[in-house]
């Protein structure tokens, strides 16, 4: 009887504490809502990562083989958290689709840093409108490179990601490097933040991702806390 009696009291005790939904903001597309997660507190919603389709960012259905990496880094209020873009990745089988016969294709990957001191990888992608030679080629990977890195080095990475995202840098690196050779497509297969570690340059260690809208789960799934007693 004894052992009931402190189980009941114990249970008085005690409080259940249930998850709620938390949206995820992006500012860089004008505070819109760009997924949710379900957590117990809008804290524990803070440093994941996401990725959404910009098609549906921008309403645009020729974006729509584009992923813009996220990374929720700040609380709005008690019901949502603001995410920061980190990076701008092409998927690869629309890569693949550009690809034809008759044309030479160029890739490059290199680091660099923006103005207001964000390191980042950049991998670039481009097709001739017809077949070049290596000498040729290497002109135009090298002229890409160098235009790039003067640009991003006077870029903050928020604005050199948004005009990334508008196309600006892409027309205009096209434009100036066909003046090497005729240029059929000039893209960005990534442009991502990284982090620096003991001098080097490294990704950033992947994190647990959040779906756009992640399953809601069984509404039996809570957490039990004891509440401190009174004294």
């Amino acid at each position: 009887m004894a052992s009931k009696a402190k189980s009941k009291a114990k249970s008085a005790d005690m409080k259940v504490r249930k998850k709620k939904w938390v949206d995820i903001v992006s500012p860089a597309f004008g505070d819109k809502s760009i997924g949710q997660t379900h957590v117990f507190e809008t804290e524990n919603a803070l440093n994941k990562t996401l990725k959404i389709n910009l098609m549906s960012l921008a309403g645009d259905p020729r974006k729509q083989s584009i992923d813009i990496h996220f990374k929720t880094d700040k609380q709005k209020g008690d019901t949502a958290v603001e995410a920061t873009a980190t990076g701008y990745v092409m998927q690869q089988p629309n890569l693949k689709k550009l690809v034809r016969r008759g044309k030479t294709k160029i890739q490059d990957s290199f680091k660099c840093m923006t103005s207001d001191n964000m390191p980042i990888i950049v991998k670039i992608f481009a097709i001739t409108r017809k077949n070049v030679n290596n000498s040729i080629s290497a002109s135009i990977r090298s002229s890409i490179k160098m235009k790039l890195v003067n640009r991003i080095a006077k870029s903050k990475f928020e604005s050199l990601l948004r005009e990334i995202i508008e196309g600006k840098i892409q027309k205009d690196l096209k434009t100036e490097v066909s003046k090497i050779y005729p240029m059929r497509i000039l893209e960005f297969n990534c442009v991502k933040l990284m982090n620096v570690k003991k001098g080097k340059f490294e990704t950033p260690g992947e994190e647990k991702p959040l779906k756009k809208e992640e399953e809601e789960e069984d509404p039996e799934d809570e957490e039990v806390v004891e509440e401190p007693k009174e004294e």
